[in-house]
């Protein structure tokens, strides 16, 4: 009797080591596919960029498929923020649904949240988009990261949590528009972007190369909360873009519309 207790124990013991390494090695492979394929500012390996333009020439650049459909919450886990950062995130977030039927809200239940944000997991700014948080192989991690941005001027906060939400939201980078006519500088945008530790892929896929063809064209909006500073020093003509400081009436339109 006491020879089968040792037994069972034994299978017992062992089949948890087993477990245990089959979870350390899916970890690691999840973790390893999302730092492969979050690139800065959440541009997502498995969307393309479309841009429309409504009939009352609203810009916007918005890909409804990854919009969260028949939803009055969008649940958001704050991994490793305290109850005062993640109150402060919410509401600066819910600016841009104000005039909507949906909210984020705080969720204290890892397993059933929609979003995941990190503050202390590295990883820079940037977000998964829309509902492609969903997806399985990114259960229990972070889809949203803001690397130590409570530690930022107010002003670079609420900025970098409007943008990363809007991507939330199914937003995209209003500098991949297809009416965006930029005459840039090659070298120099090289130059600036790895300054902030992008990879050439990166700079290639945010900035350089054009959109796909079949991108519906629309106007541009160089005061959505969707684009990046641009120095004059990137273009070859032009002007310069300014960070913007909130949402544009247009980002607002947009997300009333289909929200």
């Amino acid at each position: 009797m006491k020879n089968n207790k040792s037994n069972i124990l034994f299978i017992i013991t062992m089949s948890l080591m087993l477990i245990s390494i089959i979870l350390f090695i899916y970890y690691n492979n999840q973790q390893e596919l999302i730092d492969k394929s979050s690139k800065p500012c959440a541009v997502s390996p498995y969307l393309a960029n479309q841009t429309q333009e409504d009939s009352l020439g609203v810009k916007y650049v918005f890909d409804p498929v990854y919009m969260w459909k028949g939803r009055s919450e969008i649940k958001i886990y704050f991994l490793d923020a305290n109850k005062e950062l993640a109150n402060k995130t919410l509401l600066i977030a819910n600016s841009w649904l104000d005039e909507t039927n949906v909210k984020f809200v705080k969720e204290e239940n890892l397993a059933i949240s929609d979003i995941r944000v990190a503050f202390r997991r590295g990883g820079g700014y940037k977000s998964l988009i829309g509902n492609e948080a969903l997806q399985f192989k990114y259960s229990g991690l972070p889809t949203m990261w803001l690397d130590d941005l409570d530690k930022q001027p107010e002003t670079v906060f609420k900025r970098t949590v409007l943008h990363e939400f809007g991507h939330s939201l199914g937003m995209l980078h209003e500098l991949k528009n297809p009416n965006a006519k930029f005459n840039w500088n090659e070298d120099e945008v090289r130059s600036y972007f790895k300054g902030l530790k992008w990879k050439d892929s990166d700079i290639d896929k945010n900035i350089l190369n054009p959109p796909p063809k079949r991108v519906i064209s629309s106007s541009f909006d160089p005061n959505s909360i969707m684009i990046y500073q641009i120095p004059s020093k990137l273009l070859k003509d032009g002007q310069a873009i300014l960070w913007p400081k909130g949402l544009s009436k247009d980002d607002k339109y947009i997300i009333n519309k289909y929200y």
